[in-house]
C-alpha cells in the first residue's frame, strides 16, 4: 500500500511528515537533518536548489532567488512569473520545486518511492489557489489525495492528545505569510469544523517589515543612505530583522549591525519598542478572532482551548494577547512549526487507514476518526436584480459543511429566446457590492430552449473536499441539463447592465374548483372574490380564460380581455358534485391555451383530493411540455399539498392558504409576480458579462 505523506507547503518554511510503523505521526528530516526546510529557491547553473543553501545564497544572488512564492499562488503566468534560463515559471512551477525537494527527502529517509500526498493550504485559499497547489503537486510527481486547511490539520494533530468527550477548540494559526482562525468542536472521535476566517496576506512577514522599515529609516537619518534601495543590502537587512524578531521572543533586547555603502549602524531594538510598533498587527489578529466568534454566535468563555499554530505564535505579544482575550493561556501542540505537517499525515491515514502487521505496537491514541470541514467563505454569482442592479447572489453560505452540492432556483432569463448566459463565481458576502468580491471563476452556460422572458433556471455549485468548485445548470421547465464550460477572458463589469424591459403578452387559464366541498366555510365565495380582484391587478393587455370543475370540467370562457364579462362568469359559479381536476387541466391546455403564441400560464385552485391522482400528474406533465407555467393554490387542511407541489412547475409555484379569506392576498401576490415576469424585470441570469458576448 502506497504511503500518503503530509506536506505543509509554507510561506517561509515547509515540512513533510508520515505515519511511522507504530502509527505515530513524525516529521521526516531533510538532507541536513532538519525537520523544517526553508521555502527558498535558488536558480543556479540551469538548475533549482531549494532550502538552506538557497537561503544562504540569497544575499549574494538576490536576483536568482525566489521566496514567499506561496503568496502568489493562483495567479496566472501573465500576472506573476519569474524568468530563469530564458523560460517563464508560474508560481505553481516554482512551488513544485519545493515539493520535489520534500518528496526526495522523504524517499531517501524512508527508502522507497513516494507517490501520494496530502498538502495543506491556508483556510482562506480560494479555488484558483487550491487548484494551483494541486498542479504544483502534480508537476512534482505527486498524486494529491487531498487539500486540507492548515488550521484543520493542526487541530487533527492536537486531537491525538484529547481524551474522549466534547471540546470547543479555536485554532490560531499565524504563519510566515498567512493568518487563519478556525473554530471546531470535537465530540469523541468526530471533529466538526464550525467556522473559519482570517487574512491570507497577514503573517510573520509583516512583523519583519516593521523592523526592516524602522531600521532602514534610522540608517537613512544617520547616513543619508537607504539600504532598501540595494537588493543585496535589503536582503541582508531582512535576514537580520528576522533574527532580531526571533531573539526578542526570548530576550528583552537585541542588536542589529547594518553595513551598507561603507557605512555602519549598530541599532539596539527592545522588545517593548518592537511590540509598540506592531500593535496594529496584533489588534488585527484580535479583531479577526472576534469576527469568527461573532459569526458563530460564540463568546470567548465558550472556547475550551486556544491552540497556537505557526512559528509566528512564538512571539510573546501573541501569547499575551490570547491569554488576556480568553482569560486562559493558549495551548501548543508540540512545535507550532510542525503541527500542520503532522496533521496532514494524519489526514492521509483517515483517507486510507494503514493495516498494521501482527505484533506491531500502535502507540498513537487516535482521537479523531471522522472530520467534517467547512467552506471558508461565501460563494455566489453575479445576477441582475428586479430593478436591474448588479447583485451578488449567495449560493453556498460561508461555513457550509463540505463536500456539498447547493442549488438555487430563483434565476430567470432576461430576454426572449435567450440561449446562453455566464456564471461569474464570486467569493464574498457583499450582496450589494459584487465588484468588491473576489472573482473565483467564470463559466459559459448554453443550450437553453427558446422561451419567453423569465424562464426559470437552476444553478448548482458543487464544492468538494479539496475546496474546488464546479458549476452546473438546468432548465427547470424541461429538466434539461445545460452545457457548462469554463469561460476565458476578462470580465467587463460595465457590460453587466439590465436589458431594456421587453413586454411579453401573457395568456392565463384560470381553473377554479367548484366541487361540493367548496360550499363549506364560504370557500367558493372567497375564491370568486379573489379571482375578480386578480383581474383588477393584472396587466390589461393579458388575456384570461376560465375553466371550472365538478364531476366534469367546463370551459366557462375562452381567452378574453373583456374582464367585466369574465367577472360575471366568475360570480355565476356554483359548487356541487365531485372532483375532476385532470379533465380541467386538459381542457385548459387543449381548449383555452391551445392556439396561444404568448407566454402561457395555468392557475389552478383546489381544496380537495382528486379521484385520479396519476391522471392529474400526467396532464400536468403534458402541460409543462407545452411550456405552460403551472401555478397551483391549495385551500384548507384537506388539500393534497404534496400533489399540488408536483403539479406546479416548481415547488415555489405552489401556494397554500389555511383559510379561504387569505386567497385574495395570494392572488394579488401571483398577479404582481406575473406582471413582473411579463415586463422582463426578474431576478435575472447575467449575460453579456464579457465584452465579446453576443446576444443569444
Amino acid at each position: 500500500m502506497a504511503k500518503i505523506v503530509g506536506i505543509d507547503l509554507g510561506t517561509t518554511f515547509s515540512a513533510v511528515a508520515h505515519i511511522n510503523d507504530n502509527g505515530v505521526p513524525e516529521l521526516i528530516p531533510n538532507e541536513y537533518g532538519e525537520r523544517l526546510t526553508p521555502s527558498v529557491i535558488l536558480y543556479e547553473n540551469g538548475e533549482f536548489d531549494v532550502g538552506e543553501d538557497a537561503k544562504r545564497a540569497a544575499i549574494a544572488y538576490p536576483e536568482d532567488i525566489v521566496e514567499f512564492i506561496k503568496l502568489d499562488m493562483g495567479k496566472s503566468i501573465t500576472e506573476c512569473s519569474r524568468e530563469f534560463g530564458r523560460k517563464q515559471y508560474a508560481p505553481e512551477d516554482l512551488s513544485a520545486e519545493i515539493l520535489k525537494t520534500l518528496k526526495g527527502d522523504a524517499e531517501k529517509a524512508l527508502g522507497g518511492q513516494i507517490t501520494d500526498a496530502v498538502i495543506t493550504v491556508p483556510a482562506y485559499f480560494n479555488d484558483p489557489q487550491r487548484k494551483a497547489t494541486i498542479r504544483a503537486g502534480e508537476i512534482a510527481g505527486l498524486n494529491v489525495r487531498r487539500i486540507i486547511n492548515e488550521p484543520t490539520a493542526a487541530a487533527l494533530s492536537y486531537g491525538t492528545h484529547l481524551s474522549s468527550g466534547q471540546s470547543m477548540i479555536l485554532v490560531f494559526d499565524l504563519g510566515g505569510g498567512t493568518f487563519d482562525v478556525t473554530i471546531m468542536e470535537v465530540k469523541g472521535e468526530e471533529m466538526n469544523v464550525l467556522g473559519t476566517g482570517g487574512d491570507h496576506r497577514l503573517g510573520g512577514k509583516d512583523w519583519d517589515e516593521k523592523i526592516i522599515g524602522h531600521v532602514a529609516e534610522h540608517f537613512e537619518m544617520e547616513h543619508g543612505e537607504n539600504p532598501l534601495t540595494d537588493p543585496s543590502a535589503s536582503r541582508d537587512l531582512r535576514e537580520r530583522a528576522v533574527d532580531a524578531k526571533i531573539a526578542l521572543s526570548a530576550l528583552s533586547s537585541t542588536t542589529l549591525n547594518i553595513n551598507y555603502a561603507g557605512k555602519f549602524l549598530r541599532f539596539q531594538l527592545t522588545r517593548q519598542d518592537f511590540e509598540a510598533m506592531t500593535t496594529d498587527l496584533v489588534e488585527r489578529c484580535r479583531s479577526l478572532v472576534d469576527v469568527v466568534l461573532y459569526e458563530k454566535e460564540l463568546t470567548t468563555d465558550q472556547i475550551d482551548t486556544v491552540l497556537l499554530v505557526g512559528g509566528s505564535t512564538r512571539m510573546p505579544m501573541i501569547k499575551n494577547m490570547i491569554e488576556e482575550h480568553f482569560g486562559k493561556p493558549p495551548q501548543i501542540s508540540g512545535s507550532p512549526d510542525e503541527t500542520v505537517a503532522l496533521g496532514a499525515a494524519l489526514m492521509g491515514e483517515l483517507i486510507e487507514p494503514r493495516r498494521f502487521l501482527p505484533g506491531q505496537v500502535r502507540d498513537r491514541t487516535v482521537g479523531i476518526k471522522r472530520l467534517i470541514d467547512v467552506c471558508s467563505y461565501s460563494l455566489g454569482m453575479a445576477v441582475l436584480s428586479e430593478s436591474g442592479e448588479l447583485r451578488n447572489s449567495t449560493i453556498i453560505p460561508k461555513n457550509t459543511s463540505i463536500p456539498c452540492d447547493v442549488s438555487k432556483e430563483d434565476y430567470r432569463t432576461t430576454v426572449p429566446n435567450q440561449k446562453e448566459f455566464d456564471v461569474i463565481v464570486l467569493q464574498g458576502s457583499e450582496e450589494f457590492s459584487p465588484r468588491e468580491c473576489e472573482v473565483r471563476d467564470a463559466y459559459e452556460v448554453s443550450g437553453i430552449p427558446e422561451y419567453p422572458v423569465g424562464a426559470p433556471i437552476r444553478v448548482t455549485f458543487k464544492y468538494n473536499a479539496n475546496g474546488e468548485i464546479k458549476v452546473a445548470a438546468e432548465d427547470i421547465q424541461s429538466k434539461k441539463v445545460l452545457s457548462t464550460k469554463p469561460k476565458a477572458g476578462d470580465i467587463d463589469w460595465d457590460a453587466l447592465v439590465a436589458p431594456e424591459p421587453v413586454s411579453m403578452p401573457m395568456d392565463i387559464a384560470l381553473i377554479i374548483d367548484c366541487s361540493g366541498s367548496m360550499k363549506r366555510d364560504r370557500k367558493l365565495h372567497n375564491a370568486k372574490k379573489a379571482a375578480i380582484r386578480f383581474l383588477d391587478d393584472i396587466d390589461p393587455s393579458f388575456r384570461v380564460g376560465l375553466v371550472s370543475f365538478q364531476n366534469r370540467a367546463t370551459v366557462e370562457m375562452t381567452l378574453t380581455k373583456d374582464f367585466a364579462e369574465l367577472s360575471r362568469k366568475i360570480n355565476a359559479l356554483n359548487a356541487g358534485g365531485g372532483n375532476n381536476d385532470e379533465e380541467a387541466i386538459a381542457f385548459a391546455q387543449d381548449q383555452v391555451l391551445a392556439y396561444s403564441q404568448n407566454t402561457k400560464v395555468l392557475v389552478l385552485l383546489a381544496d380537495g383530493r382528486p379521484a385520479h391522482r396519476d391522471a392529474m400528474l400526467r396532464e400536468a406533465a403534458r402541460a409543462k411540455r407545452q411550456d405552460i407555467q403551472m401555478i397551483t393554490i391549495g385551500v384548507g387542511n384537506d388539500v393534497d399539498s404534496d400533489l399540488l407541489k408536483q403539479v406546479a412547475s416548481t415547488p415555489e409555484n405552489y401556494y397554500f392558504v389555511e383559510e379561504s379569506v387569505q386567497l385574495e392576498s395570494t392572488f394579488t401576490t401571483i398577479a404582481s409576480r406575473l406582471v413582473t415576469e411579463s415586463s422582463g424585470r426578474t431576478s435575472a441570469i447575467t449575460r453579456q458579462n464579457f465584452g465579446d458576448k453576443t446576444d443569444g
